[in-house]
């Protein structure tokens, strides 16, 4: 995973992507995006998603949308994950782990990290940006070719 995030960090460089997805320009993040889809990893690594609108139900369904996309990917019994969320509360994290226990999925650790210190995040947050601008007219080719690579689940 050093490798990816190694990656991921060249790629915001050369990309100029500094700010937050919905900030920055169309030719931004089709450059990020460009770049991103030439990883040589990027083939092998997974990325699953659900769109919800509910949002009383925050906790419940980030706990649900992880517990999903574990046991989607893994398909054995014998796993050990760590999971890194978007840094949040400690209440907000405290409830999506007893949500996560109650799907009793195998994990070392769940901890909520900072954007600024994980490339990993601020692909996640990239991606759910992509997500969200599929439906605008004005998006780069790469978009496209990047969601095909996403699962929803």
């Amino acid at each position: 995973i050093n490798v990816v995030a190694n990656d991921l960090l060249k790629i915001e460089l050369k990309s100029n992507k500094k700010e937050k997805w919905f900030r920055s320009s169309n030719k931004k993040r089709g450059d990020y995006v460009d770049r991103l889809l030439k990883i040589k990893s990027i083939p092998y690594i997974s990325f699953y998603y659900s769109i919800y609108k509910n949002r009383d139900s925050y906790k419940e369904l980030i706990a649900s949308n992880v517990a999903k996309s574990i046991i989607n990917h893994t398909k054995s019994k014998s796993y050990k994950v760590k999971i890194n969320l978007d840094k949040d509360t400690r209440s907000t994290l405290d409830k999506i782990r007893s949500e996560i226990k109650k799907y009793r999925i195998k994990y070392q650790k769940i901890r909520g990290v900072s954007e600024d210190k994980d490339p990993n995040i601020r692909l996640a947050d990239a991606i759910c940006g992509l997500i969200r601008d599929l439906d605008n007219t004005n998006i780069p080719k790469s978009y496209k070719a990047l969601f095909k690579k996403l699962k929803a689940i």
